[in-house]
């Protein structure tokens, strides 16, 4: 079958590269000879037909092209025969150009294919082949078009028109056609199929009813969303016309269908347009020819409505605004363990460093060893932020020369070189905690809502469990740098700004990440935008809590 539809095509390229030739050898007989108007005439004929001559050639390669394994040959013989039409037809017109002048613009014929050239050297915009992916309420509007510009089109060859066809159809239309034989004589096939499964008359009406009973409703006054309601309608309502079905006397139904989609506001406006209607004396009754509105009264009515909104807008828009720089902060108010950044004692409140309060100095060293265990603060420098083994201060202990602060030494390990008194800093802050007696301590714990969920990672394609801090005050959602480098999912880089917590602290954020998170009990899952900060919170509570003395009722916990 390809063989025999090869040979066919090579024939009939041969037999228009032979007319190519004809034309050629008369170019020859009459070049540099003295030419009279009617050679000029039928030299002009001639290169009319030589232009049809090439589209016909253009349209066997192309099929040629399509079906042949040696491309590389194919496109050798296009480049080579295009050559010399062109070649052929810049010397016809250089021939009939040269006429003109001589004999002062020649004669009708002549003039007419000098604007005929002129006419076709403007470039026209594209006309972009219409698409259709099943949707019936689509498919009178693509059919119309499809037929206008490639059914009905005689110079197409049919297996450019079944090629043009395939690139048409997306999603379950595509399907339609998928099993029939790619080939000249499959097209015809394939367009009646495609009618025959979509050209239903019955669902095309109940689409069409469906689409204009179903419109979206308008929950706030948009002139967007107006002019977007009677496009829809007239639409539909055209569609319907065009399957015969006669919507002459549906105004009323039409007009209260689409008028409960109107927002309140748009709707009252409606309503007094109905009333002032209603009361024009009979004069205007007459020239309106109703004395209740009709649907093009109300689409009137609903095109100058969204005119007046859209005239709003612009107003709105071009008001001269002042200038001032978008504030990105945003707070949340997550208590962490960190200490802040200015020079704030977190033992007494005052501004000064810790170690140069008189009430920690006051201390005595177990009671200095809690209140550096409880704030996460440097052994070494008494600040918080890191420990002794990243402090960077190059001072040392007066007494023993070892690497912890002079305030926190102690004879009885003086001889261990980077550690301070061994007491167990955890059990004396837990004695000063009793969750099971309404004591005020000042040691007292908070423990905060937390959760444990599922992360998704679609990179990997797994799921990492992680805790989630609840908190109802936050205005954003964050993850710390760890646990995003341990999912290993890309960010997105953004402009600096800051992030304000208690006592006004700031923390610059530069990152950004979106996050699938699913329930660990049921099936409700989320998508996440979260900022990137390098901690969360500090270990809070402090101290273990025996969960057994909290009386908790037995149900199934978020974080057990």
């Amino acid at each position: 079958m390809t063989e025999e539809l090869i040979k066919k095509l090579n024939r009939r390229r041969g037999g228009l590269k032979s007319q190519l030739t004809v034309f050629k050898d008369f170019v020859k007989t009459i070049q540099g000879s003295e030419l009279s108007s009617l050679v000029v005439k039928e030299l002009s004929l001639r290169l009319d037909g030589l232009r049809k001559i090439m589209v016909d050639y253009d349209a066997v390669q192309v099929q040629l092209e399509d079906i042949c394994s040696n491309l590389d040959e194919q496109i050798a013989e296009r480049t080579q025969t295009e050559s010399l039409f062109y070649s052929q037809i810049a010397l016809a017109q250089d021939i009939i150009d040269t006429f003109s002048a001589k004999n002062g613009g020649g004669n009708d014929s002549t003039k007419f294919s000098s604007c005929d050239e002129k006419h076709a050297s403007v470039r026209l915009p594209v006309i972009n082949l219409p698409t259709f992916d099943g949707t019936y309420t689509r498919w009178l509007e693509f059919k119309d078009l499809f037929e206008s510009l490639i059914n009905n089109n005689e110079s197409i060859a049919p297996i450019n028109k079944f090629h043009y066809l395939r690139n048409s159809l997306q999603g379950s239309a595509s399907l339609v056609i998928r099993s029939i034989d790619f080939s000249a004589s499959g097209y015809e096939l394939a367009w009646n199929t495609l009618c025959e499964r979509y050209n239903n008359k019955n669902i095309l009406i109940n689409n069409h009813l469906s689409a204009i009973i179903n419109i979206n409703p308008i929950h706030k006054e948009s002139f967007k969303s107006l002019r977007y309601l009677i496009d829809t309608v007239s639409k539909n309502l055209n569609s319907l016309d065009t399957l015969g079905i006669s919507t002459q006397g549906w105004d009323p139904l039409v007009i209260f269908l689409v008028s409960a989609k109107l927002d309140p506001k748009t709707n009252g406006k409606w309503e007094e347009y109905k009333g002032s209607f209603s009361r024009l004396p009979s004069s205007e009754l007459n020239k309106n020819s109703s004395e209740v509105p009709t649907l093009e009264h109300f689409k009137e009515f609903l095109r100058n409505r969204a005119n007046v909104l859209e005239t709003m807008f612009c107003s709105r828009s071009n008001e001269i605004k002042p200038v001032f720089k978008e504030n990105k902060n945003t707070k949340s108010f997550v208590a962490a363990g960190e200490g802040p950044r200015i020079n704030s004692c977190l033992v007494c409140g005052q501004n000064h460093h810790v170690y140069q309060c008189s009430k920690f100095k006051s201390m005595s060293l177990e009671d200095r060893l809690v209140e550096v265990s409880k704030h996460k603060l440097c052994n070494n420098c008494l600040r918080a932020g890191h420990d002794g083994s990243q402090c960077t201060l190059k001072g040392s202990c007066r007494n023993c020369k070892k690497k912890h602060n002079s305030l926190l030494h102690c004879e009885s390990v003086s001889n261990n070189s980077n550690k301070v008194a061994t007491i167990d800093t955890a059990k004396r802050i837990n004695s000063s905690v009793n969750m099971s007696t309404a004591d005020d301590d000042e040691s007292g714990q908070v423990m905060l809502c937390t959760a444990q969920v599922e992360v998704y990672c679609p990179k990997s394609n797994t799921t990492h469990l992680a805790r989630a801090l609840l908190d109802n005050a936050s205005q954003s959602s964050f993850i710390s740098e760890s646990f995003k480098k341990k999912l290993n999912l890309p960010t997105n880089k953004i402009e600096p700004f800051d992030i304000t917590g208690i006592n006004k602290q700031k923390t610059e954020i530069s990152e950004r990440i979106q996050l699938k998170v699913r329930s660990r009990v049921n099936s409700y899952e989320l998508d996440a935008n979260c900022w990137v900060i390098p901690t969360i919170a500090d270990d809070l509570p402090y101290v273990a809590i025996d969960v057994e003395k909290l009386d908790l009722p037995h149900v199934e916990l978020a974080d057990p």
